[in-house]
């Protein structure tokens, strides 16, 4: 048995980074006479998660987002400020330094802008990526995700993409043997 391999009862406290591609087709507005949002550019975004996985293979997350973005608005673009709360669960395939996993979830999406206002809403997402295990108490992990909202009345179903590369400190596993 590896001390690097995935087992229950396994916390996992990390922080993420990446980008987030929100789609021009969400209905981010605080109220229907304001303009639908035109996102230019991808959203650098940053984040703090917690895990718990009860057993070696399943897992639940909790985690915050925040993004900094850009919507184009007449004569020059306007800043937009990004955030999420979500939770998903993680199945993972327990191998010892390479963990494949695949999540799903809901929580809130939303968005703050001087052009559109504000507004949030329920946010379903699915993904997957790897972890990889460093040591007994670290590990990388690198993730994509596709994040599903309410789309605006002339839209089609607005698909928000995420690229996410990470680092958690993992509590529960003995420490490696010398």
């Amino acid at each position: 048995d590896s001390p690097l391999a995935p087992r229950g009862n396994l916390w996992e406290v990390g922080v993420f980074g990446g980008l987030l591609f929100l789609s021009d087709r969400g209905d981010f507005r605080g109220s229907a006479e304001r303009p639908i949002p035109d996102f230019t550019r991808p959203s650098p975004e940053f984040g703090l998660r917690v895990a718990y996985f009860p057993l070696a293979f399943l897992g639940l997350e909790v985690e915050g987002m925040g993004a900094a973005g850009r919507l184009e608005g007449g004569e020059t673009d306007d800043g937009v400020a990004v955030w999420a709360a979500r939770g998903h669960l993680i199945l993972q395939v327990p191998t010892e330094r390479i963990t494949l996993f695949a999540l799903g979830g809901a929580g809130r999406l939303g968005t703050h802008s001087d052009i559109s206002g504000s507004d949030d809403d329920l946010a379903v997402h699915f993904g997957g990526g790897l972890k990889i295990n460093v040591d007994p108490k670290v590990s990388l992990r690198l993730e994509v995700r596709d994040n599903i909202t309410e789309a605006h009345p002339e839209a089609d179903t607005p698909h928000h993409l995420e690229g996410l590369a990470g680092v958690s400190l993992v509590f529960g596993r003995p420490p490696e043997k010398p």
